[in-house]
């Protein structure tokens, strides 16, 4: 969920190996971007995993995907990642004896995002003022089931000091699940259901079928928060919010099908866009945003990285909440 792979929280193509590599060194992520060291035995032995205590963090480790959305949509979601990967994913094993560990290796597949244990969205079925889009999820959070819980991600302590999380009611990445019911805030990522932040393995191959799988959730979660209201266009359950945590994400989603680099967005700015990716999934209503990244490992000062997250709180602040429980008139039904 945190996009550990942008180190810098800056310019376009920052994922590079030594930068994924400071990341993972530095345990950056949280729900977004870990290490992919260990990965292959998260994916696979999910019952090994859960007999850990706890996490880094103090989370309980979660062997199966928790949370209060309702789950992954049918249709081109569930096959996303295996498209994208062309049904490969980066996996490793640690070399028994010595301590050390063996070079990072490729399975031959992943299982589908509707078996994987880890961090499912967390949207719910009510419309939303917000909704936080990370890269991918990081080995920490795809442990714990909870987005950004990795302790050197400063995204929770971020969305309590600004306020888009109620300090009063949120603890921290154990209550990601509150979120949408006590602040209409919920959570996805791009490329949700895949783990790691090896980032030299997430080329923009992948992220072009990330995008079906990520724009068939938003889809899908727009449709269930107008079927709440009672809407019958059904665009009013679109968040009124969009916010990326970092640029990397963004970026790719902007240069799906650009073809040669010449063509593609070199970089974006922080704070609300005016142009949006291609196949952009919600209507003009919902505004999209783009903070720093959260990472622990993205060396910014305090005050660069909040700055973002102040405006987008002070933007939320304007927005009712709890929202109307009635369907907005569109331009399309006049």
């Amino acid at each position: 969920m945190d996009d550990s792979d942008d180190v810098s929280g800056g310019s376009a193509g920052q994922g590079a190996a030594g930068a994924a590599a400071a990341a993972d060194a530095a345990g950056s992520g949280g729900g977004g971007g870990g290490s992919t060291r260990g990965q292959r035995t998260s994916l696979q032995q999910p019952q090994a995993d859960a007999s850990a205590a706890t996490s880094a963090g103090g989370l309980p480790l979660a062997s199966g995907s928790t949370g209060t959305g309702a789950g992954t949509p049918q249709g081109d979601g569930g096959n996303v990642v295996a498209a994208a990967a062309g049904g490969s994913t980066p996996q490793s094993k640690a070399k028994a004896g010595g301590g050390s560990r063996s070079k990072t290796a490729k399975s031959d597949s992943i299982p589908s995002l509707d078996s994987a244990p880890g961090v499912p969205e967390k949207l719910g079925d009510d419309p939303l003022r917000l909704v936080i889009v990370g890269h991918n999820p990081s080995e920490h959070a795809w442990r714990s089931g909870h987005y950004y819980s990795n302790p050197s991600n400063h995204l929770w302590p971020l969305l309590r000091r600004t306020g888009i999380a109620p300090p009063d009611r949120i603890r921290g990445p154990q209550d990601d699940g509150l979120m949408p019911a006590v602040a209409g805030v919920g959570f996805l990522d791009v490329g949700c259901g895949v783990p790691g932040t090896d980032s030299s393995r997430f080329k923009s191959e992948v992220f072009e079928g990330w995008s079906r799988g990520f724009y068939s959730r938003l889809r899908a979660h727009m449709r269930r928060a107008a079927t709440s209201i009672g809407c019958r266009c059904g665009l009013c359950g679109a968040p009124r919010l969009v916010a990326f945590t970092g640029k990397r994400q963004y970026l790719e989603l902007m240069n799906v099908g650009a073809g040669p680099a010449r063509n593609k967005v070199k970089t974006v700015e922080f704070g609300r866009q005016a142009a949006l990716p291609p196949g952009w999934p919600l209507p003009p209503s919902t505004e999209v945003w783009v903070c720093t990244s959260t990472s622990g490992a993205a060396p910014m000062t305090r005050e660069a990285r909040e700055q973002p997250y102040v405006q987008l709180a002070e933007r939320l602040a304007q927005l009712p909440w709890p929202l109307p429980r009635q369907p907005a008139l569109h331009r399309s039904q006049t």
